[in-house]
């Protein structure tokens, strides 16, 4: 990892640590406790290009009996030698929750080839688990919270909604479908991000 600003280099490793935890990871999922966040980020001068004063570069080569540690080292290192600590830790956090609102299968995929647009407009999915529109939806639209699938519903479905513009349209959205999202609490992992 070549001159990138923190996040850009925490990211990876703990998409990859969810992953082993059999967890998606995304935005929303992540709790920011630094004085200063905007240190954690790309920063644009007024000139238009970026301040190099907060990029860095990292690199970490092991040998493959241990490549199963990669990521854990690599939050080590980042937490040994950068000015954060990042942790996974369970957390209660205000969440959405997405459940059935009958027993009518209104999803279920006619098959097909494998295709998700979202959070474009119009918002597409295909022949997918409901798991990628939740990760799409999760990271790239005005929605914020954390959103935890609670259907049961394991199949690959077929939903098709105009776009994510706000949380009251995409919910109207889903009503064609059965589906409803609903403000809750639930002690969820989350990466944590605080200064030393």
């Amino acid at each position: 990892m070549t001159n990138l600003p923190m996040m850009d280099i925490y990211y990876p490793i703990i998409y990859q640590l969810f992953d082993n935890n059999g967890e998606q990871f995304n935005i929303s999922r992540a709790i920011i406790e630094v004085k200063d966040p905007s240190l954690l980020n790309w920063i644009l001068k007024p000139d238009s290009t970026f301040e190099t004063t907060n990029l860095y570069s990292y690199e970490l080569v092991v040998p493959k009996t241990e490549a199963d540690s990669l990521f854990y080292y690599m939050l080590e290192d980042l937490n040994r030698y950068s000015d954060y600590t990042g942790t996974i830790e369970k957390r209660m956090v205000n969440c959405l929750v997405l459940i059935r609102t009958s027993q009518k299968d209104r999803i279920k995929s006619k098959g097909g080839v494998p295709n998700c647009t979202f959070p474009a407009s119009p918002s597409i999915l295909s022949n997918h688990k409901l798991s990628v529109m939740i990760n799409m939806v999760s990271d790239g639209t005005p929605i914020k919270l954390p959103i935890v699938d609670e259907t049961g519903y394991t199949e690959n479905v077929d939903i098709e909604v105009s776009g994510v513009k706000d949380l009251a349209s995409f919910k109207k959205e889903l009503k064609k479908y059965d589906l409803d999202l609903l403000p809750a609490q639930r002690s969820l992992n989350m990466f944590v991000l605080k200064d030393k």
